[in-house]
């Protein structure tokens, strides 16, 4: 945790990820902004996938991307606004956020 993700591929919308962003009111700006968030959750399966966390003025977003050998890209999957009924309280997300300072140093 804490870790920066960088993209080592040119980033891609996945199929369904321009309705998701369009029904949750988020901008192409701010999943390139995410982009920078911290990496939370790194999945080994048959690919690489990434969550990461972040703050766009103001507003906590969460990307879901994958690397993609095949298209030789960096897959935006998901992108979402954190909710308590995932359990993403703002307590749980300000720690993180914290501890991500922290982890920097000054």
């Amino acid at each position: 945790m804490g870790e920066r993700f960088v993209p080592r591929r040119p980033l891609r919308l996945g199929r369904d990820a321009p309705a998701k962003m369009a029904a949750r009111s988020i901008s192409a700006a701010e999943v390139h902004a995410i982009l920078t968030g911290n990496v939370i959750v790194q999945v080994i399966d048959h690919r690489v996938r990434f969550v990461l966390l972040g703050v766009v003025a103001g507003r906590p977003l969460i990307a879901v991307v994958a690397d993609d050998e095949i298209s030789d890209a960096t897959v935006l999957i998901s992108v979402y606004e954190p909710d308590q009924d995932h359990g993403w309280t703002p307590e749980a997300i300000r720690a993180i956020l914290d501890r991500d300072r922290r982890e920097e140093g000054p």
